[in-house]
């Protein structure tokens, strides 16, 4: 990176929080979080935040901390590579990566607890663990994880077993096993976790409790909660026992993990059991509140009882979240903000709200000496919450999220930031990052700008709001409204004032943009509209040029305004001048645009898309360059040309001067400074650019926000450009500041800083000139939120432009309003009166209505209006209906089109007289075949031919011998050969149909076999449904032709019951909707229920279709000569003309109506023949009418006769279309059998295949156990030697220690000097030292040295001669004491050293030996499942599953009711059976004899047995017969009865009998009385059948008179008959006499027909009036014959 003018940009403050990682302490109060790229530090006793931040070149990703090293371990966004830094320094210990690690980052770090190792987790794809030994920079260990994670962990008392967990519920334990050259991580996956079910909760409320009415909680609660749902565990922490804890995804409930088998259990949860809430519902009715798990609280703190399924004491669902585990409790955070002190079965101990704001609590950890409680909220703040005095202190605040706009004053050097939710802006000091003053908005905020000249800011809504506040702080603690105007219904996408302060541009996302004069009162002064497409955006310029007009040569300045539109391809850049020396006026005639006072100056056109765009000065003379950002992520610089006078056309700016590639991303943005000397482009892809135009050439880049979020959002510089300020949209305020590294550097820093002050000191007379212009401009008081209906400033403006002065409307207006109003009143009267007169006229001389509009511009607009909305109505309804046709297209394509044979169905004549039901057969729906399925098939079909017939041959081959003739010189005489007998090869033909191709059961032994019958069986299935399918086809046709002959016969029925004059109904058979599929495809007129609308055009065809039609019909006409040979063969008629004289009626003439008495003669005869023919052409008419009778009966049942048979016929086919079905689904069944056993054959090829490979993996292991075996046990050999010789050594030690200093004289001096050769004396470390070298643990009052796994080296202190030194000892002893002394403490460390080493590699050996005796038990295991599977393998092989079929009475297994079991059923030959029947029958036989033989011995037993009894009971009986008469008591009255015996009681008998008599009698003579009436009424009736039975003789002799008359006539016309024939006279007289004989003797035979039913009608009568009693009436008997 080249060094620019002022040297390099640094990162020196970094505000905000990234949520990579919980905050870590790094220090004993030290306390450390990321932002960004930055990591910030927090000194937590101090509430100091001046630390030095570290800082690295990429977003970071993840870290972690090492407290006792002080290190920082971290990674950074695009790179799966460690970094680890020194606090507070920040230099680099070193970088840690994996060449072949693919992951795209790092999502968690961790160091272990004694700091020996470091753990990374990679992100996607692998997600790869990484074990280092960091101080070696070597990989312990790396393995892919398996699935999504988040997080990593060391179990804090064995740092070889870690735990990682995250998404998708994911849980792993991993062991690090240490290998004599190799290392493996080797994992276990933690179960399942299951909850008791509950209701849904809606996680998005605002209250994620589930409340019910106490009905439902009371009958349907239980229920739901004795279900059970899975959880998904997310983070997790060690325990003490080495156990895991985790919280759920769903924040209810802790999990508890066993790492070593992976076994998990809800330890609670926040949901109440079946039992909880039963008891908790019945405490709640009879009002007595349950303090169940709350012991620990408090009488305030107690929650009240709710009637839900959360546990009140845990506030929600979602309140478990984040976890901390200590000795005896957990500490829980979550959705509350309330942190949860509980104990391991669930009972809430202690607890403290802290978060007040609504946010939730996203992690939790503790403090170094676990005095405080670290909490991050969902908003990013960072609390302490001290478990003593259960304060909260907030250790980081977040004020720099949602950062909308930011902006620096630059007369004050005032930080300005604008943030939504909530919708503020904070102004800063920008030395001490020191929030000064707040200022709420009533709007949604989208952009700001500040006043180069004064204090006035500019904010900008997204209701299209522009408010102006002046926030001069030092006169006022408040900021004053200027000015509060809605100028677009847009979002106002952008705000900016000009460089002298005066005017502010304001636009939105539409094509004009408003300009607002600042120092004029604050009020906006037009549009310029005149823009042709969208602005992407707009800056203003100053140019200074010579005034020629001056005689002193000064210069004057002129303000531009350039808007940037862009298209696909190219953009537009225009010019607006804009005049300094006069202001700008609102028209008052309403038009708000300000062409005429800005008038457009320049348009320039790129090809090229451009994102931002700079004008700056090039320094020579007064020209000007654009700088502009493109779409191909490129800085080009393009000339501004000068001299163009006409501006309708675009000037091309042709090829860039200069172009720097500086971004990765498009839609780069510019910023300038404001001393014109700095520009700066910063990106989405998270970088800054800053380039000085000195130097155009050198840029310095710099990180700033994360890209992944969208970068870099916002850039602001100071006055002297030293500090420059950005925000993204990851929520981090970042600032940077120029690192000097030369003299020069800082000599042009100080130079600018002195510019930037001089040239402020030249505005101030303009600046305080400004502030005084603004002290006196108005303010409004009421600042109202912004409103969506409130109308814009410049429409309102356009609506009100007529209005006047108050002074004038009080005189003017109002009278000629009331004018006006009068004049149209009485034209309207007028016009409607000439339409009233025009109507009433007659049709020439009335004129069109369209001569009576007035106004054409309205007319013109409300036809154009009516057209439109026509056109707009019709396109949606085109739309709708092309909507409609594609699903109909669709569901066509899938459902209609794709089937070779359509759905249908035959339904019967008439229902059947059974079930009063309609018999239906439908056809079987076929699909059409794709092309690869109909290749597949034949090729199916072609190999299982090939096959046939291979094995066929095979069979058939036999060594048969081969008969030659033999050989005869003659060739004219040479026999024929006999034929050798060749292989009966099959015919073709026998193998056609797919039923002929399959496989026998028993021949389906292996898979390709299976898969082949599988298909063969559905195409077998197919010819079953096509066959079914041509004959349902054929039975179709056959109904259509029966229904054609109903029809026939219909016709003559309707043509006979015309002539017959009868209305009969007839039978009418039609084809179902079923029957006619095509019907649903198809749309008729008269299922369309809207009016048909007959456009012109349809019109037009239709009448030209109606002409052709006539056309056609004319020329037929022209010359038929099928009518014309009716009219000259028959008269232009087909009927009989016997039939038609027959209808004809004879008419009978006037004169013969007059008296017989006045007719003469001839008359008479006249009359006597008309008579003759009337009564003869009656009985004509009588036979016709009964021969029509005959044949309408005769084609009623025929038919009925017919509809009968074609029923009959339906209901066989429905016998067919069962068996079809029953063969269909006998063959389904075999597929799916067939199917299951090829898929538990796939089953069973993976688990061979992974038994095989698992057999593979050890026979793998095995030889490396072999292979390091030996070199273990080489090393074990060298250890133990080492162990042996430094044991001798130290032991020659010792001896030559008691060699040199045996004193056999004096003993005691011995005995002291070997006192102090043994001494040991340990030096203890400091508590610098101890705090360094001692594990950390994460639990507090546990002893952290308990932790430790090596024990630390000893350290002795030294002898001194001072303290130890004895009487009597010679310096020259104490020295060679002291060598004694350190030789052997060396010695003893060397044996302890072997030792350990001797013991690692011991401990190794054995491991390696129980991992081979592992291995060899682990194959044996693998091989006994190898030969078990196969002897399975081998059974579902060659044991096929077989489809029988069987009546009913064969089979004995107990009928299941729904699908029987017949797993465990065996099939039996029936000769087995029926001899087993046997056998059964003749032992029964036996067994009856022998019980009859009892039953018969065992009778004459009861019936002894029974006679005993009997003459007993009457034994019994006598004697209490004569006990009875003995004490039997005589009264009175039987005395008398004996004495004179019953006459009292006879008389009374006869007293009865007499009134009985008398009361016979009277009911005599009233049944007489009956009778007599009945007599009465017989004899009535009598007379009645009297006289009825004389009309009916008078009937029948007038019926006789005409009989005679009719065969008169008769024989009349059977002499016509006879003479017109000629001759045969005597036959045709002998043919008459046979039918009057004929005739005769039917009649006879009627009579005594009716006669015989008479009798038979009677006996009816007499059989039934026995069967059922009555009181018959007297029948009357008919005379005979009558």
């Amino acid at each position: 990176m080249p060094v620019t003018l002022f040297g390099e940009l640094e990162v020196s403050k970094s505000f905000g929080h990234t949520p990579v990682n919980s905050p870590k302490y790094i220090g004993h109060n030290i306390l450390c979080y990321a932002s960004g790229n930055v990591f910030n530090f927090i000194d937590t006793q101090k509430q100091s935040k001046n630390i030095k931040p570290i800082v690295a070149d990429a977003q970071i990703t993840a870290f972690g901390t090492n407290r006792r090293e002080s290190l920082i371990a971290y990674s950074e966004r695009g790179s799966n590579a460690v970094q680890i830094v020194k606090y507070p320094l920040g230099s680099s210990i070193g970088e840690y990566s994996i060449e072949k690690n693919i992951d795209i980052g790092v999502v968690s770090i961790e160091f272990s607890h004694d700091g020996k190792y470091l753990a990374a987790l990679g992100d996607l794809p692998t997600y790869t663990l990484t074990v280092w030994s960091w101080k070696n920079n070597t990989i312990i260990c790396s393995i892919e994880n398996g699935g999504p994670a988040k997080y990593v962990s060391f179990n804090p008392f064995n740092t070889k077993e870690l735990c990682t967990s995250g998404e998708e519920g994911l849980i792993q334990f991993w062991k690090l096993e240490m290998g004599y050259k190799e290392n493996s991580l080797k994992s276990i996956t933690g179960t399942d976790a299951f909850l008791q079910e509950i209701p849904e909760i809606n996680h998005s409320s605002e209250f994620s409790t589930f409340t019910a009415s106490t009905e439902v909680l009371t009958q349907g609660a239980p229920a739901i909660l004795e279900a059970s749902r899975q959880i998904f565990c997310s983070s997790h922490v060690w325990q003490i026992d080495a156990q895991v804890l985790a919280t759920c995804e769903t924040g209810d409930a802790v999990l508890q993990y066993n790492p070593v088998t992976g076994d998990c259990k809800v330890l609670f949860s926040a949901w109440m059991s079946p039992y909880e809430f039963e008891q908790r519902r019945i405490a709640s009715e009879n009002g007595k509140a349950t303090d169940a798990g709350v012991e620990g609280l408090d009488e305030d703190e107690r929650p009240p009882f709710t009637e839900d399924y959360v546990k009140a004491e845990y506030g929600g669902c979602e309140n478990f979240k984040c976890i901390l585990a200590t000795k005896d409790r957990i500490v829980l955070g979550g959705k509350d903000g309330v942190l949860r002190i509980v104990d391991y079965d669930g009972d809430v101990h202690r607890q403290a709200e802290i978060l007040t704001n609504g946010s939730s609590i996203q992690s939790i950890s503790y403090s170094p000496e676990f005095e405080d409680i670290v909490v991050t909220a969902s908003d990013m703040c960072i609390y302490t919450y001290n478990l003593a005095s259960s304060v909260v202190t907030q250790q980081a605040q977040n004020e720099y999220s949602n950062i909308v706009g930011l902006a620096i004053f630059p007369i004050s050097d005032v930080l300005v930031t604008a943030h939504n939710l909530p919708n503020v802006i904070q102004f800063w000091d920008m030395e001490t990052q020191v929030g000064t003053h707040k200022l709420a908005i009533e709007g949604e905020i989208a952009t700001i700008a500040v006043n180069p000249m004064s204090s006035v800011i500019a904010v900008g809504t997204k209701a299209g709001f522009v408010r102006l506040y002046d926030v001069a702080f030092a006169k006022s603690d408040e900021a004053r409204l200027l000015m509060r105007i809605r100028v677009s219904r847009m979002v106002i996408k952008k705000v900016t004032f000009d460089p002298t302060g005066r005017f502010l541009l304001a636009f939105g996302h539409e094509s004009s943009a408003s300009i607002f004069d600042v120092f004029n009162k604050c009020k906006p002064v037009g549009l310029i509209s005149d823009i042709p497409g969208s602005i992407v955006t707009a800056v203003w310029d100053l140019e200074e040029s010579e005034d020629p007009e001056s005689e002193t040569y000064n210069t004057k300045q002129n303000l531009m305004l350039y808007f940037l539109t862009t298209s696909a391809s190219r953009s537009d850049i225009f010019r607006y001048e804009v005049p300094l020396n006069k202001d700008l006026v609102l028209d008052t005639v309403g038009d708000s645009s300000l062409q005429k006072q800005i008038p457009l100056a320049a348009k320039y056109r790129i090809d090229e898309v451009a994102s931002d765009i700079l004008i700056v000065s090039t320094g020579v003379s007064s020209s000007r360059a654009f700088y502009v950002t493109t779409k191909d992520k490129k800085l080009k610089t393009f000339a501004c040309p000068t001299g163009h006078d006409d501006v309708a056309e675009f000037i091309e700016l042709g090829a860039p001067l200069l172009e720097f590639s500086d971004h990765e991303k498009i839609g780069n943005r510019l910023v300038l400074s404001l001393s014109t000397e700095w520009l700066f482009t910063y990106s989405p892809d998270g970088t800054i650019t800053a380039r000085n135009f000195l130097e155009p050439e050198k840029s310095v880049k710099i990180f700033a926000h994360d890209s992944a979020l969208g970068g870099v959002h916002h850039v602001a510089i100071s006055r002297d450009a030293n500090q420059i300020f950005s925000s993204g949209f990851d929520g981090i305020l970042k600032q940077f500041e120029w690192k000097t590294h030369t003299a020069a550097a800082r000599r042009a820093l100080i130079e600018a800083r002195e510019a930037a002050e001089a040239a402020l000191s030249q505005k101030l007379e303009s600046i305080n000139h400004v502030v005084q212009m603004l002290s006196n401009a108005p303010i409004q008081t009421d600042d109202q939120p912004d409103n969506i209906n409130e109308d814009c400033y410049f429409e309102s403006r356009h609506v009100d432009s007529g209005a006047k002065p108050a002074s004038d409307l009080a005189t003017g207006p109002e009278a000629a309003h009331s004018g006006y109003e009068d004049r149209i009143k009485a034209i309207r009267e007028r016009l409607i009166k000439a339409m009233q007169k025009n109507d009433a006229l007659q049709e020439l001389e009335k004129i069109s209505k369209t001569e009576f509009i007035l106004d054409f511009a309205e007319r013109d607009r409300l036809m154009a209006a009516a057209d439109a909305r026509v056109t707009e109505v019709r396109k949606e309804i085109e739309l709708e209906n092309l909507k409609k046709r594609v699903i109909r297209n669709r569901i066509k394509a899938e459902c209609w089109d794709s089937m070779e044979v359509i759905g249908g169905c035959i339904k019967s004549f008439h229902a059947d007289p059974t079930t009063t039901k309609t018999t239906e057969v439908t056809n079987y729906p076929i699909k059409n075949k794709s092309t690869q399925e109909i290749q597949n098939i034949e090729r199916v079909r072609l190999l299982r031919k090939i096959q046939l017939h291979y094995g066929a041959g095979n069979r058939d081959k036999a060594p048969s011998q081969q008969l030659t003739a033999p050989v005869v010189d003659d060739v004219g005489l040479l026999e024929t050969p006999v034929a050798t007998e060749s292989p009966v090869i099959p015919d073709e033909e026998a193998y056609q149909d797919f039923k002929s191709l399959l496989y026998s059961d028993f021949e389906l032994t292996t898979d390709h076999r299976k898969r082949t019958q599988v298909v063969l069986l559905g195409e077998a299935i197919n010819e079953i449904k096509l066959d079914f399918n041509g004959k349902f086809k054929e039975f179709l046709k056959i109904k259509k032709d029966e229904m054609l002959r109903i029809e026939d016969k219909n016709d003559r029925i309707q043509t006979i019951m015309a002539e017959l004059q009868v209305q009969e109904a007839t039978f009418k058979p039609a084809l179902d909707d079923d029957e006619v599929p095509e019907r649903i495809i198809e749309v008729n007129d008269s299922e369309v229920k809207a009016e048909k609308f007959i456009g012109p055009e349809e019109m037009k065809r239709i009448e030209v279709r109606k002409r052709e039609e006539e056309e056609r019909h004319r020329a037929a006409q022209e010359d038929n000569y099928r009518e014309r040979g009716l009219m000259i063969m028959m008269g232009g008629k087909l009927d009989d003309k016997s039939e038609e004289t027959e209808k004809e009626e004879l008419v009978r003439p006037e004169w013969m109506n007059k008296p017989r008495e006045e007719m003469n003669e001839e008359e008479r005869k006249l009359v006597k023949e008309f008579e003759k023919k009337v009564a003869t052409m009656k009985e004509e008419q009588e036979k016709y009418r009964k021969a029509l009778e005959t044949e309408l009966k005769k084609l009623q049942g025929f038919i009925l006769e017919l509809c009968d048979n074609f029923d009959q016929r339906l209901k066989e086919l429905l016998v067919k279309k069962l068996e079809a079905d029953q063969a269909i689904y006998k063959n389904e069944l075999k597929r799916v059998k067939l199917e299951q056993s090829i898929l538990l054959a796939e089953g069973d090829e993976a688990k061979e295949s992974q038994l095989n490979l698992r057999l593979e993996e050890l026979r793998l292991e095995k030889q490396a156990c072999l292979q390091y075996l030996p070199e273990i046990k080489k090393e074990l050999d060298h250890c133990r030697d080492e162990y042996e010789i430094t044991q001798k050594r130290d032991k020659e030690i010792e001896k030559s220690f008691r060699k040199e200093f045996a004193n056999p004289g004096n003993p005691d001096v011995f005995d002291n000097y070997l006192k102090l050769f043994k001494k040991r004396e340990l030096v203890k470390p400091t508590n610098l030292d101890a705090q360094q070298n001692v594990i950390e643990s994460p639990f507090p009052g546990i002893d952290p040295t308990l932790m430790t796994l090596d024990s630390p080296e000893e350290t002795y202190a030294p002898l001194s001669f001072e303290r130890d030194a004895f009487e009597g000892i010679s310096q020259d002893g104490w020295t060679r004491l002291n060598e004694f002394h350190d030789r052997k403490i060396a010695s003893e460390a060397e044996v302890k050293t072997c030792n350990k080493e001797y013991t690692e590699i011991q401990s190794l050996a054995q491991s390696v030996n129980e991992e081979a005796d592992r291995i060899r038990k682990e194959t044996e295991h693998v091989l006994s499942d190898l030969a078990a599977f196969a002897e399975y393998k081998f059974h579902t092989t060659y044991n096929p599953e077989t489809l029988f079929e069987l009546k009913q009475g064969q089979v004995e297994v107990p009928q299941a009711p729904v699908v029987t079991d017949y797993t465990d059923a065996e099939l039996i030959h029936r000769s087995v059976v029926e001899k087993l029947n046997d056998n059964i029958v003749a032992l029964g036989n036996m067994k009856v004899d022998a019980l009859k033989e009892m039953k018969e011995y065992r009778k004459g037993i009861h019936a002894l047995e029974w006679e005993n009894k009997m003459l007993d009971f009457q034994a019994e009986d006598l004697v209490i017969r004569t006990r009875d008469i003995q004490l039997l008591r005589v009264t009175k009255q039987m005395q008398e009865y004996i004495r004179g015996g019953d006459e009292k009681k006879q008389s009374n008998e006869i007293i009865a009998l007499e009134k009985r008599a008398e009361f016979n009698s009277k009911s005599h003579i009233h049944k007489l009385e009956d009778k007599g009436t009945l007599m009465v009424k017989y004899k009535k009736k009598i007379a009645e059948k009297r006289h009825e039975n004389e009309v009916l003789e008078r009937r029948l002799r007038n019926l006789e008179g005409a009989v005679k008359e009719r065969r008169k006539i008769h024989d009349v016309q059977v002499k016509r008959k006879t003479a017109a024939g000629g001759g045969g006279t005597s036959a045709g007289n002998k043919a008459v006499l046979n039918d009057i004989y004929t005739r005769r003797k039917l009649v006879d035979l009627a009579k005594s027909q009716s006669q015989d039913i008479a009798i038979l009608r009677e006996e009816v009568e007499r059989l039934r009036l026995r069967t059922y009693p009555a009181f018959p009436s007297r029948t009357v008997h008919s005379v005979a014959g009558v």
